[in-house]
């Protein structure tokens, strides 16, 4: 007798499974060094068995990408984001991010570190990057809209400078959860990222979007020998 065919939810269910372990593994051992086979060990599983839901390596990695923002999405943005000048909603997104970062392995690095990779021009593949730009866009607005909400003076802004204040906060935040995921200042950083270090890190960075920015400084990049 044949073996039924899986259900539409039995395969999303496998292909999950096989995200949620590659993403681990891809994020601890490097993906340019790591082969399907190697990885397919790692999951004790087959290759093959990998192959059956993506094609390549390439495949995957966008799809566990694409799989992290929308996970991120439905576990992160769940909360109100506040009134005018209260600054609860922004420290309460720092905390639902590093308990992403927990809760899912090797998503927020691949999300937010990816490896540089030359994406063939396969349809799946250009299909899976539009895909993919358009949650970053909408991630990216969404923190936009977080922050205009808490500091209703970047609403007087032009989109230019709200952008570049998007790009400091998220590279601050970055930079705090991949310092404690590494643990790259054992004497500086906590353990533990505690509330009081969370709203201190916070209060920061408010406190520094509102500052005016400096002029430019034209700095003279040093050359290779």
């Amino acid at each position: 007798m044949p073996k039924k065919p899986f259900t539409p939810a039995e395969v999303e269910l496998q292909q999950n499974r096989i995200m949620d372990g590659a993403a681990r593994v891809m994020a601890e051992t490097g993906y340019h060094q790591l082969s399907m086979r190697t990885l397919a060990a790692r999951l004790e599983m087959t290759a093959s068995n990998i192959y059956n839901y993506f094609p390549g390596k390439e495949s995957l990695l966008l799809n566990i990408r694409r799989r992290g923002f929308e996970l991120a999405f439905r576990q992160i943005f769940t909360f109100p984001v506040g009134q005018a000048g209260d600054p609860r909603a922004l420290a309460t997104f720092m905390k639902q991010l590093v308990c992403f970062d927990q809760a899912y392995p090797g998503y927020y690095t691949l999300m937010f570190q990816p490896p540089k990779m030359t994406v063939d021009e396969a349809p799946e593949l250009d299909a899976l990057n539009q895909q993919l730009n358009r949650l970053i866009s909408d991630w990216q607005q969404q923190i936009q809209q977080m922050l205009s909400t808490v500091i209703p003076s970047l609403g007087d802004c032009g989109s230019l400078y709200r952008q570049r204040v998007v790009l400091f906060f998220m590279a601050s935040v970055h930079g705090l959860i991949s310092g404690h995921h590494y643990n790259s200042f054992p004497d500086v950083l906590e353990n533990e990222l505690s509330d009081d270090l969370i709203s201190d890190f916070v209060g920061r960075l408010i406190a520094a979007i509102g500052m005016p920015a400096p002029e430019a400084i034209a700095i003279p990049l040093r050359q290779n020998a």
